[in-house]
């Protein structure tokens, strides 16, 4: 034989004389099932000693105010439940004459690698993109800003965000 061959074959009755030892020898460690019932036990422990905590949990008046406020605001529903048999697919499409009229509003960003998206009155630009009905090219877009340059004039003028839905500036 070989030197290679001795040395695997080495190897190798070397590998089944453990595993003869680690499978008959090796005093066996606690069942599964044993530690699982102590994990179990551990749990129920822990959520009876968390319950007892909350049971004695006192709040002073800002705690409470925090609270109260973090809850939302009172009458608003933030699902929309559709009336018994109106349903968006069963209605007729509307057919809608898409026109600017008043300000410009920045509704949304959006952020996708280094693609930035501004949302102006409903309609997704990126930079370099001309608003058509107002003859103004975006320049840049920032999460709280639009800066848009007039075709014409060259201008600069700058839209900031509006978030309708809570009013925020």
């Amino acid at each position: 034989m070989e030197k290679r061959q001795k040395i695997i074959l080495a190897v190798m009755v070397i590998a089944i004389l453990y595993g003869i030892y680690d499978f008959f020898l090796k005093s066996p460690g606690q069942a599964p099932q044993v530690v699982q019932e102590q994990r179990v036990e551990r749990t129920r422990q822990l959520t009876s000693d968390v319950l007892a905590r909350i049971d004695n949990l006192t709040l002073d008046s800002e705690e409470m105010l925090v609270l109260e406020a973090s809850v939302g605001r009172p009458g608003t529903d933030i699902f929309y439940s559709w009336p018994y048999g109106e349903r968006p697919e069963e209605r007729e499409p509307e057919v809608v004459q898409e026109e600017i009229t008043g300000p410009l509003t920045f509704g949304g960003f959006i952020e996708m690698g280094d693609k930035k998206i501004a949302i102006i009155n409903g309609y997704e630009y990126t930079v370099g993109e001309v608003i058509p009905e107002e003859g103004l090219r975006i320049v840049s877009i920032l999460p709280n800003e639009v800066v848009l340059e007039s075709i014409s004039t060259n201008r600069r003028l700058s839209i900031y965000f509006e978030d309708s839905l809570f009013g925020v500036n």
